[in-house]
């Protein structure tokens, strides 16, 4: 990253009508740098933090049955764009289990799809994607669950 005062004296330059070869070799800058500097390629777009849930809509059972499969056997991960992903890994030797929480996973978040990939070993996990995950979920956290304090509040 340069300093600032480089960058003002590059978009002087520029305004006094300087080409970017030209700024580049009196100010000893990268003409790429100096190109992007007046035109960039890229726009910073602020990301979206706020989550809209109304809580009220949860059902309560599919929540509840939910919140015990990921204290026991799940886990939120973050990926690209602030979005979690709920998985839950179970075995492959009780489909009705893994049937009843992909339907608990649907009742909580109705919009997102919900997917059930075979892992290895007998091994099957259930997961979802949602900004939303975190807020259901408060127990997430750094470090191992069972060490974090559970309770569930209001």
């Amino acid at each position: 990253m340069r300093p600032r005062v480089e960058k003002e004296a590059a978009l002087f330059l520029a305004g006094g009508g300087v080409n970017p070869c030209q700024i580049s070799r009196l100010t000893h800058i990268p003409r790429t740098t100096i190109r992007d500097w007046l035109k960039p390629r890229y726009q910073h777009r602020p990301r979206r933090t706020r989550v809209a849930l109304d809580l009220k809509s949860i059902p309560r059972a599919e929540y509840s049955y939910l919140l015990g499969f990921y204290l026991g056997d799940g886990c939120l991960s973050l990926g690209p764009k602030g979005v979690y992903r709920l998985r839950i890994k179970t075995d492959s030797r009780y489909p009705s289990i893994i049937e009843e929480c992909a339907a608990a996973m649907q009742a909580v978040m109705p919009t997102n799809r919900v997917r059930i990939q075979k892992m290895r070993y007998r091994a099957v996990e259930i997961g979802c994607f949602s900004k939303a995950w975190p807020l259901l979920f408060p127990q997430h956290g750094p470090g191992r669950k069972h060490e974090r304090k559970i309770e569930l509040a209001p």
